[in-house]
């Protein structure tokens, strides 16, 4: 596949995307379907048309449907019952026309997730996007156009940001063959880099670490994700309610299944100030 999908805007997308599928794979449940629907989204979109646009059962309802391009394959079966979207060369995808509601526009908050299968020897494009919206065509777009896609070129690691500006996850991340759930929560009204959570299939990917791991220079974090020397992460160390400091960290050693040392980058001074603080205390 290259392109799974797009929109130009939304909040949230649930995409049984799947793509190439090989054959019959099980994906959402009709109790996963029931939890998103309770949750009030503004787009949902289901993928399960056999012929037409791509229907929205969020809020906005249907002047928010998306239109689907070349050739995808609708109705592609699941083991669940349900079906999904194979979108099989870059010339397949979806787009919905709908302004973009003005809860959208500047520096939102909101969240977005996304459920897909890319098959083995499965690849993409660039930035694919399973959700886009806003101008990414180069002169002066930096940082005003949202991304929540794959990542240069590389089905096996995801993107959550901004145009120039964002945080992937580690190649390797999203290993072909499988289903995966993607979900990007966003706190606005700070950088491209401050506000994102990101969960990869249940896990968050944002590092958070205790006190004992903390130095005024890195830190070291245990987790069974597999993150290669030289990433660069987002790193939230939070003390208490009020105070937490929140930068990036590139990864200098990484031990595979066990954990990894972080080195922080472009600390703030005030930022620096509060760790040494809390660390003098802790």
């Amino acid at each position: 596949m290259n392109v799974p999908s797009r929109a130009n805007f939304g909040v949230l997308l649930i995409a049984t995307a799947v793509l190439a599928m090989p054959s019959t794979l099980p994906a959402a449940s009709a109790a996963y379907q029931a939890a998103i629907e309770t949750s009030a989204p503004v787009l949902y979109y289901q993928f399960n048309e056999a012929s037409g646009a791509a229907v929205n059962y969020g809020s906005l309802g249907a002047a928010y449907n998306a239109t689907y391009f070349g050739a995808p394959t609708l109705q592609a079966p699941t083991l669940e019952g349900d079906s999904g979207v194979a979108f099989n060369t870059g010339a397949d995808y979806l787009e919905s026309l709908g302004v973009v509601p003005a809860g959208l526009i500047g520096n939102p908050t909101f969240s977005a997730e996304a459920l897909f299968f890319v098959p083995q020897g499965g690849t993409c494009s660039l930035w694919a996007p399973f959700l886009h919206w806003g101008p990414s065509d180069g002169g002066g777009t930096t940082a005003r156009s949202v991304y929540f896609s794959f990542s240069n070129n590389d089905p096996t690691s995801a993107f959550a940001g901004f145009y120039n500006g964002g945080l992937k996850s580690a190649s390797g991340s999203l290993p072909l063959g499988r289903w995966h759930l993607f979900i990007w929560v966003r706190v606005g009204g700070g950088t491209a880099l401050d506000g994102t959570t990101v969960y990869l299939d249940g896990e968050e990917v944002t590092g958070v670490a205790s006190t004992k791991d903390i130095s005024a220079g890195g830190l070291y974090m245990n987790t069974q994700a597999v993150i290669p020397e030289g990433a660069m992460l987002l790193v939230r160390i939070p003390f208490r309610r009020d105070a937490e400091v929140v930068c990036r960290a590139e990864v200098i050693y990484s031990e595979p299944g066990r954990g990894l040392g972080v080195r922080f980058r472009d600390l703030t001074d005030e930022a620096r100030a509060m760790l040494e603080r809390e660390l003098a205390h802790g």
